[in-house]
C-alpha cells in the first residue's frame, strides 16, 4: 500500500513539473482540463448519479461550462472571488459536522456545489499560469499541497494520537496536521524567502493561510464521501484512490492563491 502510494506520488509529480515546463499554454489547458473532468466525473457520484451514463453527462456539463470561463476571461476573477469565499463557508460545513450534512446529501445542492468548486478552481489555474511568474507560483502551490499531505501521513503514522476530526475522517490526527504545516511552512516559507524576500508577515500569512484551506479542502472531501457512503471517490491512483482523493486541497488552495495574486 504504502510502495503504491509513494509511486503513483512520484509518477504524479514527474507528470505535472513536466506539464508546467513543457506543454504550450494550449496543452497546460487541455491536460488541466481533463483532469478536472474527471474530477467532475468522480463528484457525480457525491450527488446521487451512480450509472456512468449520467455521471459522464454531469462532467460532460461540467467540460461545457470550463470551456466558457476559459474563452471569457472577464467571469474569471469573479468566480474565483465567489470560490473563495464558498470556501470560508465550506469550513463552517466542516466544523459544524454533523449538523448541516443534509446540505451535502441533497443531490442538486452537491451537484452545484461540485461545479462551483472545480470551475472555481479551474478559472484560478487560468489566472495563475497567465499572471507573471505562474508557473513558479503553481510549482510553489504544488510544493505546499504535497508536502502538508506527505508530512501528515507520515507525523501521523508516527506520532498521531489526538483524532483532528473523529466522526468525519478517524484516520486523521492534529499530531499528523502539524507535521504537514510544519514540512510545508518550512519547505514553502524558506523557498519564498531565497526567491522574494517579502515582509516577514507575508512570508508566514500566505503559506499559513494555503495550509489551512488545504485541511479544509481534504476534510470537506471527507464529509462528502461520508454523506455519500462511499470509501474512496475512485480508483484509478493506486494507493490514493481517486482524482478527487488527490486533488482535494489543491482545488481548495487554488482560489485563494489566485485571489491573492491577481
Amino acid at each position: 500500500m504504502l510502495r503504491n502510494r509513494v509511486l503513483t506520488a512520484l509518477a504524479m509529480a514527474g507528470a505535472v513539473a513536466a506539464t508546467l515546463l513543457f506543454a504550450p499554454p494550449w496543452l497546460f489547458g487541455l491536460l488541466l482540463g481533463l483532469v478536472t473532468c474527471c474530477g467532475a466525473y468522480e463528484w457525480a457520484s457525491f450527488s446521487g448519479l451512480e450509472g456512468a451514463l449520467s455521471r459522464l453527462l454531469y462532467s460532460g456539463g461540467f467540460a461545457l461550462l470550463a470551456g466558457v470561463v476559459f474563452l471569457l476571461p472577464q467571469v474569471q476573477q469573479p468566480l474565483i472571488g465567489l470560490t473563495s469565499l464558498l470556501w470560508v463557508g465550506i469550513f463552517g460545513l466542516v466544523v459544524a459536522y454533523p449538523r448541516g450534512a443534509f446540505l451535502c446529501k441533497n443531490p442538486l445542492l452537491a451537484g452545484v456545489l461540485g461545479y462551483l468548486i472545480l470551475l472555481g478552481a479551474w478559472a484560478a489555474l487560468i489566472a495563475i499560469r497567465q499572471a507573471e511568474g505562474g508557473i513558479g507560483w503553481l510549482f510553489w502551490m504544488f510544493l505546499l499541497t504535497t508536502a502538508t499531505d506527505v508530512g501528515a501521513f507520515f507525523a501521523g503514522r508516527a506520532l498521531g494520537r489526538r483524532k483532528l476530526a473523529a466522526r468525519l475522517s478517524p484516520a486523521k490526527t492534529w499530531e499528523g496536521v502539524v507535521g504537514g504545516a510544519a514540512l510545508a511552512m518550512l519547505l514553502c516559507a524558506g523557498s519564498l524567502w531565497l526567491v522574494l524576500m517579502p515582509p516577514i508577515w507575508w512570508l508566514l500569512c500566505l503559506p499559513g493561510l494555503l495550509i489551512f484551506f488545504a485541511v479544509v479542502g481534504d476534510l470537506f472531501e471527507s464529509l462528502m464521501k461520508r454523506s455519500s457512503d462511499i470509501k474512496d471517490s475512485g480508483d484509478i491512483l493506486p494507493g490514493h484512490g481517486g482524482i478527487l482523493d488527490r486533488i482535494d486541497s489543491i482545488v481548495a488552495v487554488l482560489p485563494v492563491l489566485a485571489w491573492t495574486l491577481i
